[in-house]
């Protein structure tokens, strides 16, 4: 099983892995988020996953990236917990066009993949 998300809403664009203040690059914990998703757990994982959660991201065939997670009024996501929040990826810049409404996206963590049968396991796009 592989923890995943299904995108219901994608905030994504180009410009959020650009934007600039006073010519400086702004970190991915200063820009506003990606997207808004669903986070379905599937009990892979042994701890709950704590707000800022930053597992990688399969977003296309070969290219994995890291997002901070954060969720709505919530701390943390039990592992087989559900949760609305968001998702700011660290090189947005490198995959455009590759995120839209409904897309599950696999999440990695360390050797492992985590994408779940059905809904669970996923994170949804709000």
């Amino acid at each position: 099983m592989t923890q995943s998300f299904e995108m219901q809403r994608a905030c994504f664009c180009m410009e959020n892995g650009m934007k600039k203040n006073d010519g400086k690059s702004i970190g991915v914990l200063e820009r506003e988020p990606d997207i808004e998703a669903v986070f379905e757990f599937c009990g892979v994982r042994k701890a709950p996953a704590s707000d800022g959660y930053r597992p990688g991201h399969l977003i296309k065939e070969g290219y994995i990236t890291s997002g901070v997670h954060h969720y709505y009024n919530q701390n943390s996501v039990p592992p087989d917990g559900t949760a609305a929040g968001t998702v700011t990826f660290i090189t947005p810049e490198y995959y455009p066009h590759c995120l839209w409404e409904g897309k599950r996206l696999p999440i990695k963590e360390g050797a492992h993949s985590r994408v779940c049968e059905g809904n669970q396991g996923a994170e949804s796009f709000a």
